[in-house]
């Protein structure tokens, strides 16, 4: 191909349209704006070193003393207080503990010292990790060490130790583990959760004990060794407001096969992590996938991270309810999906599934009735590539008797295999293929300091390439496999 030639076609088609009026011309716009950037930026080498800057890669945004009531507070900052959850040392060396051997397992008699003592539990959770626990036997001692309570000397801890116990989660013990890390073992820490099934914490919550108030905590750390350089595919899933607690997260084994229940993030407080977003890893079709799974509200704290991450996705899984089908075209400002579907100009080329939460689930025709009406409202939209699927609402689920829950069971597992089998070939066909998390990371960062560009966020999406990448291809470009070996 002639790229000089290419080249100018392409701009001359663009400034056509950017002339016209966006709304007629979006879809058009979106195929040539990628096009012509991936074509202005062939290769845009990134400064690592920028990226790992501690101001760049953990964002912190801190929370309003009213968005967590006082008993949820005083909670949630005695689970930090109990594990330890703070890293007093500005040290980057890697935390001994992957390197040293437990000699005694941990017991409800040691976990009582370690509080007592104000020591963290870091040893023992990479411990279970090394040893593929997941973390199942730390659960195990904690859930054992009610009767122990009076043993801990502080008076605080005492009173509220039943509650503690009873929300410490897998993912809060995690979260606290990375926070009483360096940087650098963070890092390390996010191949160890990686390689137990277990969900990655990239946002969340944690205990600021200067302000003495939580922080909403975005942390790259957690991205960069598990996505550094990938060929993963990304997969967003998000869900409106209504969604929240609806089950979202526990459709994941119905989506991908490979994940278990006991992988995901499901028990617990959903205070704790509504807005939070784990990273998941799965596979479909024997392809590799990145889940990047959104929990409850999507506000300002998270906005513009979801925008950064929708735009490298090559699939987008969408929950609403019935309740979230306006009445009326002309209440758009709050259409959850419509929304989501203009985020960016890149949003509605991308491959979606929206999945509507539904009471009669097991009513087939009163489900195919509600699928309907979701097209025919958003029929005049140029959504080319959506489908779409109903699922019953898992908090209803456990009160089934189990031949419905079966049913339901196989219901799901076989529409969503379906659906796979339709989409896989436009799946391969995604243009703008995700590479690495840094690319997130700049776009991200782009964002929060540029203002709002009218009805879509400027955004500007920037392939990647590492340096070493462009010293190898000077160095073996020209070989292949007769190449006369060097001298």
């Amino acid at each position: 191909m002639d790229t000089t030639n290419e080249f100018n076609r392409i701009t001359e088609v663009k400034q056509v349209l950017e002339s016209d009026e966006q709304e007629q011309n979006e879809t058009k716009f979106v195929i040539f704006y990628e096009l012509f950037d991936s074509l202005l930026i062939l290769v845009q080498i990134i400064n690592i070193e920028k990226f790992l800057h501690p101001d760049k890669v953990v964002i912190n945004y801190e929370l309003d003393r009213s968005y967590f009531d006082i008993n949820e507070q005083e909670l949630f900052s005695s689970l930090f207080k109990l594990l330890h959850g703070y890293n007093e040392s500005t040290n980057e060396t890697l935390d001994e503990s992957f390197n040293r051997i437990v000699d005694e397992p941990l017991t409800t008699k040691k976990l009582i010292e370690i509080i007592n003592n104000n020591q963290g539990l870091t040893p023992y959770i990479i411990d279970s990790l090394k040893r593929y626990h997941a973390l199942n036997d730390v659960h195990t001692i904690i859930s054992q060490c009610l009767d122990l309570k009076n043993d801990i000397i502080d008076k605080n801890t005492v009173d509220l130790f039943e509650d503690l116990i009873d929300n410490i989660t897998t993912r809060i013990i995690l979260t606290i583990t990375i926070e009483n890390m360096s940087y650098e073992s963070q890092r390390f820490l996010a191949n160890f959760i990686k390689r137990n099934d277990l969900p990655i914490p990239f946002t969340y919550y944690v205990w600021n004990p200067i302000l003495k108030n939580l922080t909403y905590k975005i942390n790259f750390n957690c991205l960069i060794e598990p996505l550094c350089l990938t060929n993963d595919y990304l997969y967003l899933q998000i869900g409106s407001n209504r969604c929240s607690g609806l089950g979202k997260t526990s459709l994941l084994p119905f989506i991908f096969n490979d994940k278990r229940k006991e992988s995901l993030f499901v028990d617990g407080d959903k205070t704790y992590h509504n807005s939070c977003i784990d990273i998941l890893f799965g596979e479909i079709k024997q392809q590799s996938c990145t889940i990047f799974d959104v929990h409850g509200l999507i506000d300002e704290k998270n906005l513009l991270l979801i925008k950064s991450i929708q735009v490298y996705a090559a699939l987008q899984i969408v929950y609403v309810t019935e309740d979230d089908l306006p009445q009326s075209s002309t209440n758009s400002e709050n259409d959850f999906l419509n929304n989501v579907m203009n985020y960016t100009f890149y949003s509605s080329n991308i491959l979606t599934i929206v999945i509507i939460f539904n009471s009669n689930f097991d009513k087939e025709e009163k489900t195919q009735q509600l699928i309907d009406r979701f097209k025919k409202y958003y029929s005049n939209k140029q959504w080319s590539k959506i489908y779409w699927l109903s699922s019953p609402i898992f908090t209803t689920m456990k009160d089934l008797n189990k031949s419905k829950r079966k049913r339901y069971a196989e219901r799901l597992k076989k529409q969503f295999s379906q659906i796979f089998e339709e989409i896989e070939q436009k799946l391969k066909e995604k243009y703008l293929k995700f590479r690495s998390c840094f690319s997130i990371q700049e776009l991200y960062l782009d964002l929060i300091n540029q203002k709002p560009n009218g009805k879509h966020t400027k955004i500007k999406c920037k392939p990647i390439k590492f340096n070493i990448e462009n010293k190898l291809e000077e160095l073996f470009e020209s070989i292949t496999d007769v190449t006369e070996n060097f001298k």
